[in-house]
């Protein structure tokens, strides 16, 4: 974006009113997808950090609250639906941000319960991959630039695009090597499975 349209978009009053309005609504209806339109305007118009921050804090609290609501009842979010996607998205990005800071432990808990929210689907592999790459504490950084296909990522325009899931590793060589590993981290789930 020009930064000549940025200053148009910060002082055009009727976008500022359609934002606020979107942010009220998010809230009201509990939607996180309507919070990431918030959140997506909000990093374009580069608003102050703590905005970002209680925005993004928002979205996890919905999606976490969602999440333990589905495990007690042994339920599943459902992957087709644009709301829960966005929902496992946030998870998704939280477990992220735990391994790039360094909490294997915490991300690799994500991802397996992340992994049983997917299993079944196009992204169960791409989930065992991140599972294996926390557990044995491969550096975020190194993860990203030696196993990831980074040009992949960036042009991936499907429904699972905010989801790493492209390679420049064999997975099934990956995920074979480190079975043991991969066995032993998906044990720890095997109560979510009832």
């Amino acid at each position: 974006m020009l930064e000549q349209d940025l200053q148009n978009l910060k002082n055009d009053p009727q976008f500022i009113k359609n934002l606020e309005l979107l942010t009220k609504e998010a809230k009201e209806l509990q939607s996180v997808q309507k919070a990431y339109q918030v959140l997506d305007a909000s990093l374009v118009l580069e608003q102050e950090d703590e905005t970002i921050d209680s925005l993004f804090g928002d979205v996890l609290q919905i999606s976490f609250d969602d999440l333990a609501q589905k495990l007690a009842n042994g339920e599943k979010f459902t992957i087709d639906n644009d709301e829960d996607l966005a929902r496992l998205r946030a998870i998704y990005e939280h477990g992220i941000e735990k391994y790039s800071n360094g909490d294997y432990r915490g991300a690799k808990e994500i991802f397996l319960v992340l992994f049983y929210m997917f299993e079944g689907t196009d992204l169960e592999d791409a989930l065992k991959v991140h599972i294996v790459a926390a557990a044995k504490e491969i550096d975020f950084d190194q993860f990203f630039e030696n196993y990831t296909d980074a040009y992949m990522i960036a042009i991936d325009e499907s429904r699972y695009a905010h989801f790493i899931q492209h390679f420049c590793i064999n997975v099934e060589q990956f995920l074979d090597t480190n079975s043991e590993i991969l066995k032993k981290a998906l044990s720890e789930i095997e109560s979510l499975k009832g």
